[in-house]
């Protein structure tokens, strides 16, 4: 992982993560939308090169979903035009979010923990979310 004033393309010369408090040299915490993927340098929550383990994306993507607030909240994240095309670790935790919010209950969870859906669930909520 990219340690907070490690990065190549979003340099700071702060020492201290705006986002996550991360102190320079540090580890940024999981879910930190300043977060340099190790990869393409973009924005790690926004980054689709899957360059991080499986185990971290799922750090991460907890991290997100417990910061999420309202229905609402978790509906705007949705309809953003950057996440709507792009499949991020931001999506599929708000994806989930979204699901819970509407009340889907998962048929079953996958080996990582993360719930599965029934086929008409998932058709539901893409009508929901406008896609």
């Amino acid at each position: 992982m990219v340690l907070f004033g490690s990065e190549t393309k979003f340099i700071s010369l702060l020492g201290v993560c705006p986002v996550c408090e991360a102190e320079r040299g540090q580890h940024h915490h999981y879910g930190c939308f300043a977060e340099e993927c190790p990869q393409c340098h973009e924005i790690l929550m926004t980054c689709h090169c899957r360059a991080i383990s499986v185990d971290e994306s799922q750090r991460h993507i907890q991290a997100i979903r417990e910061s999420f607030t309202s229905p609402e909240e978790v509906q705007a994240i949705m309809t953003a035009p950057i996440i709507h095309d792009v499949p991020s670790m931001l999506f599929v935790a708000a994806w989930l979010d979204i699901m819970e919010f509407m009340g889907f209950i998962p048929e079953k969870y996958d080996d990582l923990g993360d719930p599965m859906y029934s086929a008409k669930a998932v058709r539901l909520f893409l009508e929901y979310a406008g896609q």
